[in-house]
């Protein structure tokens, strides 16, 4: 929650535990390889955080990326600058350097970012109050799901990637509250479910897409 880190049971968002603090208000964040990697839009931050013990440690400085992604279907980091003239970056991790993969054919204005684990793009757009499905090749959105709230200040998504379940940490601005939907992929909705203590960004799950689970024969 903004420079706080915190720790939550994914159905459980109201109860958190500490974790350690950021040196900004952190924008977006993702769980890939063991280790936490966070954004910021103030300085344009890379960090990566330990998810046992909080130590936050600087890559780079002066990133555009306000949002950071990890995509299992190409086996890339992406990141997307925020606002109404938004870019796709891919980002590398270890030095923090971006290379621009597309410049978002929209003018709308976007607060965040996930893949799914077969390379689907969902970004939050506060032009529609809502989610969109970005097209990494042209740059064009697509209307996923629209709220029926004000969708304004910070905020963040991500992937239960057990389930390919897309997260989003949303701040309804009309009601003046921060709550976690599960959006359905299937159906094109988003599900309740519980209220943040406070204005929740830079949120991640701690989890992994493993296909060999996924294949693993069900009956022996």
């Amino acid at each position: 929650f903004d420079m706080a880190i915190n720790t939550f049971e994914l159905g459980n968002p109201a109860t958190t535990t500490s974790l350690g603090t950021a040196p900004e208000f952190l924008n977006s964040c993702e769980y890939i390889n063991d280790m936490y990697y966070g954004t910021t839009a103030t300085s344009g931050l890379l960090l990566s955080i330990d998810p046992s013990t909080g130590t936050v440690n600087q890559i780079a400085t002066g990133n555009h990326s306000g949002a950071i992604a990890y995509n299992p279907a190409d086996s890339l980091v992406y990141g997307l600058s925020l606002g109404s003239s938004a870019v796709l970056y891919t980002i590398d991790l270890t030095s923090g350097t971006e290379t621009q993969v597309v410049a978002v054919n929209s003018a709308n204005f976007l607060l965040g970012m996930t893949i799914t684990n077969d390379g689907r793009f969902f970004v939050i757009d506060a032009e529609i109050d809502g989610i969109s499905e970005l097209d990494p090749v042209s740059g064009d959105l697509s209307t996923f799901w629209v709220s029926g709230f004000n969708v304004n200040y910070g905020q963040d998504m991500a992937m239960d990637r057990e389930e390919n379940i897309p997260y989003w940490a949303a701040y309804n601005a009309t009601d003046g509250v921060s709550q976690l939907y599960a959006l359905d992929l299937d159906n094109n909705t988003g599900t309740m479910i519980g209220t943040f203590s406070s204005q929740a960004s830079g949120f991640a799950t701690q989890t992994i897409f493993n296909p060999d689970l996924a294949a693993a024969p069900t009956s022996f």
